[in-house]
């Protein structure tokens, strides 16, 4: 009997560290090759669907772990307490604060790949010193997000400090679609190349 409960107990450490080691291995897969990998067009979208399903993966492993730690302390298996408890950090952590820190990390890492390509695309543009240009990352059933290259930056100012001219010259884009004011403002990748939400 007793050699029988080893014998589960071992087994279930086993699948118990597996699937940690997806996990983590499914984050580090998400952070490096994801972002480096996907073209424009489903970029966006892919991360939507992909993330969300990240965000579930890491809310379980961290609660998993946290329930893991309380009998491993009472059994006095200190060692294995505090591996579980240092692998709830991270999980837990990308779970409050996904949005922000990883999306951000990980638009940035796409557009580095890029830019190599969007750089030719602007290049190709006449310099009038207003060159302006679209690279849209696609998305689902709602407005997209990509990237946007504004010679005149002023994209990165407030509403009510952006010219007459630069709101006409917009509303006919994927930026403005016709409206007074872009969907969102993400981040500035700096060399006037900004991470926006498009209305269409």
């Amino acid at each position: 009997m007793g050699l029988t409960e080893t014998h589960r107990e071992a087994e279930r450490r086993r699948w118990e560290e597996q699937f940690l080691y997806a996990v983590y291995f499914s984050l580090a897969f998400f952070l490096i090759v994801f972002p480096a990998v996907t073209p424009d067009g489903i970029y966006g979208g892919v991360y939507f669907l992909l993330s969300k399903i990240l965000v579930v993966a890491w809310a379980i492993t961290g609660i998993y772990c946290i329930a893991a730690c309380i009998p491993a302390v009472r059994v006095g298996a200190s060692r294995r307490a505090v591996l579980l408890a240092l692998l709830s950090l991270p999980a837990i952590a990308g779970t409050a604060n996904w949005g922000q820190a990883y999306g951000n990390v990980a638009d940035w890492e796409h557009f580095s790949v890029m830019r190599a390509h969007y750089d030719q695309q602007v290049a190709r543009l006449p310099d009038s010193g207003e060159r302006f240009a679209e690279f849209n990352w696609g998305g689902l059933s709602f407005p997209s997000r990509g990237v946007v290259y504004d010679e005149t930056d002023e994209i990165g100012l407030p509403p009510n400090q952006q010219s007459r001219r630069w709101v006409s010259r917009m509303k006919n884009t994927d930026l403005l679609c016709g409206e007074q004011k872009f969907e969102a403002l993400f981040q500035s990748f700096g060399d006037h190349y900004y991470e926006v939400g498009f209305g269409c």
